[in-house]
């Protein structure tokens, strides 16, 4: 089973069953299922970035998160530059 990328649903249950049956007259098959819970985006919080405007490589900002909310904690904020 091959997905493209972002194509399962936030926050939503799946199921995905695998059927096989022999080729001969015996007629025997048999399957495998898995169900599971994508995982949905944190929740609440906000973000902010101090100063609002600056020079590029000059200005020094400071960016901040706070009050996230996950079921999948702790959560990790990174920023990159």
């Amino acid at each position: 089973l091959i997905l493209q990328a972002f194509s399962l649903v936030p926050s939503a249950l799946y199921s995905f069953r695998l059927t096989a049956t022999t080729n001969s007259g015996a007629q025997v098959s048999g399957y495998a299922e898995i169900q599971f819970l994508t995982n949905g985006p944190p929740t609440l919080g906000y973000c902010d970035g101090t100063p609002s405007q600056g020079v590029a490589l000059k200005t020094k900002f400071r960016l901040e998160c706070k009050d996230w909310s996950d079921d999948d904690a702790p959560l990790k904020y990174a920023f990159y530059n």
